[in-house]
C-alpha cells in the first residue's frame, strides 16, 4: 500500500514539473517573439536589417528601430515576394510629396518625330502645272483623244513622282498653288523620311512642323503621300506633308522638325510617371480609400501624350501614385524584407547581424564599434 502511495506521489511531482517547464517555455517563446518584433534598419539602405542595434555594413550609419507591420499586411494578397501593401498617415504622405491620378479611358495619340526639309521640287512643280493646264483645256474643249492621252501620260508621270489620282484630286480641290513647290507662300511642302512604324501612317494624318529659325512658331498640316521603302526592314517610308503657312515663314530647302500624330483611339491609361519598371515586371501603386498603398503588377501597352496604356491589372477609376512613388516603392520593398526576415530562424538572424558587421567599410576605425556600444564592456568589467 505504501509502495502505491509513493508511486502516486512521484507521478504527481513529475506532472507538476512538466507543467512548470511548459509554462516557462511558453513565456520564453513569447519573450522571443516580442524581441523579434523589434527590428533595426539603415536609414540610407533599407535592405540592411538587423534584429538588434548595429551599424550598416555599407555606410556605417547606426541602424534605427522600426515598427513591425501588422500580420494582415505582411500577407497582403496584392503584394508579392518583393513588395507588400502598407498604410501611411495622410499628413505624412502629403509631407513627402505623394500625388495621385485617376486611371481613365482617354483618346490617345502616338507621335512619330523626324527631321524634314521644305521642298524645292521643280520636277513635281512642272508636272502639276502641266496637269492643271490639261484639265483646264479638257473643260473648255471637251475630252478629245489628244487631251485624253496627254492627261493619261501626265497622270503616269505624277504617279512616278509619288502622287496618285486621289491625291491629285485633294490637292486641286484644296486650292493649293503648285508654285509652293518652288517658293513657299501660304502653304509649303515638307519632305521627310520615317524610319520606323511606317505601317501606322495614313494619308490625312495631322502633322506639326517647327523650324529652328522660327522659334515659337508652329505650322500644322496633313500627310499627303506615303511611299514605303521596298526591300527594307523596319517599315521605313518617304512622306510628303502639306502645311499651312499664313504669312510665310518657311524657306525652300530649310530643315524643319516634323511631328506626325497617329490616333490610337480610346484606351485605359495612367500617367507614364506612375509606372515603375523593374526590368522584369511593371508595377503601379494604387492608393485606396483607407489610405493604403497597394502594389499592383500590370501589363502595359502603347505610350502617347504622356500616358501609358494598361492592358491588365487595373480598372478605370482607381487612383495611382504619380509622385514620390520611388519612396513608396522603397518602403514597400523594405516591409517585404522585414516580413521575410521575421520568418527566419534565430540562427539566421544572428548570422545576418554578423554579416552586416563583416561588410563594414575598411577605412572605418576599429574603435568606432567600441565608441558606439563598447562602453558596456568596460562598465561590466569594472
Amino acid at each position: 500500500m505504501r509502495r502505491i502511495e509513493r508511486l502516486v506521489a512521484v507521478g504527481a511531482a513529475v506532472l507538476c514539473a512538466l507543467a512548470v517547464v511548459g509554462t516557462g517555455c511558453e513565456r520564453a517563446s513569447g519573450d522571443g517573439s516580442a524581441r523579434e518584433a523589434v527590428l533595426y534598419q539603415c536609414p540610407m539602405h533599407p535592405e540592411v536589417v538587423s534584429s538588434g542595434p548595429d551599424r550598416c555594413g555599407i555606410c556605417g550609419m547606426e541602424l534605427t528601430p522600426v515598427e513591425s507591420e501588422p500580420a494582415a499586411s505582411r500577407n497582403d494578397a496584392a503584394g508579392s515576394a518583393s513588395h507588400v501593401g502598407f498604410g501611411v498617415d495622410p499628413r505624412r504622405a502629403q509631407t513627402i510629396g505623394v500625388t495621385t491620378a485617376q486611371s481613365a479611358y482617354r483618346d490617345v495619340h502616338r507621335e512619330i518625330r523626324t527631321a524634314g526639309r521644305v521642298a524645292f521640287d521643280p520636277d513635281l512643280y512642272a508636272a502639276l502645272a502641266d496637269y492643271h493646264d490639261v484639265l483646264a483645256a479638257s473643260t473648255e474643249q471637251g475630252e478629245g483623244s489628244r487631251l485624253l492621252e496627254e492627261r493619261r501620260a501626265l497622270a503616269v508621270r505624277l504617279r512616278l513622282l509619288g502622287l496618285s489620282f486621289d491625291q491629285l484630286g485633294r490637292i486641286f480641290d484644296s486650292g493649293v498653288i503648285a508654285q509652293s513647290l518652288l517658293l513657299p507662300g501660304r502653304s509649303a511642302w515638307v519632305y521627310a523620311r520615317v524610319f520606323e512604324n511606317a505601317e501606322d501612317l495614313r494619308e490625312g494624318q495631322r502633322v506639326r512642323v517647327a523650324a529652328p529659325g522660327r522659334p515659337g512658331q508652329l505650322y500644322t498640316g496633313e500627310l499627303v503621300t506615303i511611299d514605303p521603302d521596298t526591300g527594307t526592314r523596319g517599315g521605313s517610308a518617304r512622306v510628303r506633308a502639306l502645311v499651312s503657312t499664313p504669312g510665310g515663314g518657311l524657306r525652300a530647302e530649310a530643315f524643319v522638325r516634323l511631328v506626325i500624330e497617329i490616333p490610337l483611339g480610346r484606351r485605359l491609361v495612367v500617367p507614364e510617371n506612375a509606372l515603375l519598371d523593374t526590368g522584369v515586371r511593371q508595377i503601379l501603386f494604387v492608393y485606396d480609400e483607407d489610405g493604403r498603398f497597394e502594389p499592383r503588377e500590370v501589363v502595359v501597352g502603347v505610350e502617347g501624350d504622356g500616358q501609358i496604356e494598361i492592358l491588365a491589372g487595373l480598372t478605370a477609376g482607381e487612383r495611382v501614385v504619380t509622385a514620390a512613388n520611388f519612396l513608396i516603392d522603397s518602403e514597400s520593398r523594405f516591409r517585404a524584407a522585414v516580413a521575410a526576415y521575421g520568418t527566419r530562424t534565430p540562427g539566421i538572424a544572428s548570422g545576418a547581424a554578423d554579416l552586416s558587421r563583416s561588410k563594414r567599410r575598411p577605412e572605418e576605425p576599429a574603435g568606432l564599434e567600441h565608441a558606439a556600444g563598447g562602453g558596456h564592456d568596460h562598465e561590466s568589467g569594472s
